[in-house]
């Protein structure tokens, strides 16, 4: 059996790590089954008897030419490894090809209900783009390759079948504790943490509601803990603001 795997988009931060633990799951399985990945550089990855790994740098540059990829060109290098199944863990289909397709959908921004984001303002220009115009496409990709959908939660789900009829499954992601010198070991205080970068539509704003509500009822025995940079909040005693961290930290 052979399987090709697109996720030439990652390079960095969540998408990176999803591809090195598949990556990592992958090494275990039987030499039954053959992987090409389909990357943007190789990195960390290294080929084995049964992983072969291609770098696609091109196709990386710019919109223009991932969108060609998904239209116009993707099916004829997929369609050239002759693979049984083809996976997208890049949010995105491919039209043309012929193996069976499953597409891992990860970007929730397109899906979400919460917040409308405008191209009239500046800041939100960037997200009015993904939630008018990306989500668009990737549910037309969706619907005439006829894919079926693997997405990491269920109002995702729900929120997807309004829009297309596709299979789709829910798996969610798997999380590791991998270092336990934490500020929470032996303390009685409840701690919160919540890793993910500054962009607006991760909603921190809420966060930061959320808090003063909280700490206007009297509960104050709780630290919440962010991946950002520090921000000017109330009740900065209830925050511990990292920055940016390594995944091992």
């Amino acid at each position: 059996m052979r399987v090709v795997v697109n996720n030439i988009a990652a390079s960095n931060g969540g998408a990176w790590s999803i591809l090195e633990d598949f990556y990592q799951d992958i090494k275990t399985y039987s030499d039954e089954i053959e992987w090409i990945l389909l990357v943007d550089k190789k990195k960390t990855l290294v080929e084995t008897n049964n992983i072969k790994i291609i770098e696609c740098p091109e196709i990386k540059k710019s919109w223009i030419k991932r969108l060609m990829f998904d239209f116009v060109n993707g099916k004829k290098i997929v369609n050239s490894y002759n693979p049984d199944v083809y996976f997208s863990m890049q949010n995105t289909a491919t039209l043309g090809v012929k193996a069976r397709q499953v597409v891992y959908l990860h970007q929730s921004l397109p899906y979400q209900k919460e917040r409308d984001f405008s191209f009239l303002k500046k800041q939100e220009q960037t997200l009015a783009v993904y939630q008018k115009i990306i989500g668009r496409i990737f549910n037309l990709l969706f619907k005439f390759s006829k894919c079926e959908i693997i997405v990491q939660t269920n109002w995702m789900k729900d929120s997807l079948l309004e829009k297309v009829k596709n299979m789709v499954t829910v798996i969610p992601p798997k999380v590791k504790v991998i270092n336990n010198n934490t500020p929470w070991n032996g303390s009685d205080k409840n701690y919160f943490f919540y890793p993910a970068n500054g962009a607006e539509y991760k909603n921190h704003e809420v966060i930061f509601k959320a808090v003063d509500i909280v700490i206007s009822q009297g509960y104050t025995n709780f630290q919440i803990i962010l991946t950002i940079n520090q921000r000017e909040v109330n009740n900065i005693r209830n925050y511990m603001f990292l920055g940016t961290i390594s995944r091992e930290a």
